[in-house]
């Protein structure tokens, strides 16, 4: 048997997904089945329906279950600090760290920068991701209600981007984008896909400002590819070969938070273009 009490960092979730982010190393299968079983009890009733909600301070009884919470190895953080206060962390991510799913990580970078150690069902996470060539700013929510007004208020943000391309006019960029599962990339339709709306403005000296209306993976990459200016280094959709990927998210404004947040909107969060 293991007892838990929700804190302020579970509440508002479900307690099939309090259990699989708490439960360390045990199968979504076997927490699955303690549902079906009746081994978990929430202020000592017994809960069958995975999607009754917890609240703070919540007594949670779980049995036939042995776990532990995983220690996390430290990573030496490679990033620069933009902004951070109680609820969010933002970081320039350098050129060639991914996101998530290696050890040397970003996110990794992030939990060690922090100390964290799991005490609840939350981790710090990153809102929306960057690619491994591209560098620039990254936002991470450091508690779970963050998390989720960043979430869904990202769609209001201003996100923009600097690129080298050879574009020499300004466009704005109405089209469809899918995978291309042939090419294993993203690729540019008039007709299928999904909407993809990008703002392109020409700064001179080959650089290219790009502002995201949508937010789909390879957005800029696929729609410079499909105007005839490749990014330069970006040789999956066609660049010239070079160092690296010479894209960088250089700035954000947060917009349409609510709540313990409002006070983020309007904040504008640069990042210098390394190139």
């Amino acid at each position: 048997m293991d007892k838990f009490i929700a804190t302020l960092n579970d509440q508002g979730r479900t307690i099939l997904k309090f259990l699989e982010k708490t439960l360390d190393g045990v199968p979504k299968s076997r927490i699955e089945r303690l549902f079906r079983s009746k081994d978990v009890k929430i202020n000592d009733k017994r809960i069958s329906d995975k999607k009754t909600i917890i609240n703070e301070g919540d007594e949670i009884v779980v049995y036939g279950v042995r776990f532990a919470f995983v220690e996390r190895e430290k990573v030496k953080p490679t990033f620069k600090v933009i902004f951070e206060d109680d609820n969010i962390l933002v970081v320039e991510k350098p050129e060639g760290i991914v996101v998530h799913g290696e050890t040397e990580c970003l996110d990794n970078q992030v939990l060690s920068y922090l100390n964290f150690v799991k005490k609840d069902s939350f981790i710090p996470s990153h809102i929306g991701r960057i690619d491994k060539g591209t560098s620039g700013i990254m936002l991470y929510g450091k508690n779970y209600q963050a998390v989720r007004m960043l979430n869904d208020a990202t769609d209001h943000f201003d996100k923009y981007y600097i690129a080298i391309s050879t574009l020499e006019e300004d466009k704005e960029l109405k089209v469809k984008i899918f995978h291309d599962e042939e090419n294993q990339k993203e690729a540019i339709s008039e007709k299928f896909g999904k909407e993809c709306h990008t703002i392109f403005k020409v700064l001179g000296n080959s650089k290219v400002e790009a502002k995201i209306i949508t937010g789909r993976k390879h957005q800029i990459r696929a729609s410079l590819e499909f105007l005839g200016h490749p990014i330069k280094g970006d040789w999956k959709y066609e660049g010239t070969k070079a160092g690296r990927v010479y894209l960088h998210s250089h700035k954000l404004v947060l917009n349409g938070l609510e709540g313990e947040l409002a006070y983020l909107n309007g904040k504008v969060l640069i990042s210098k273009v390394p190139f």
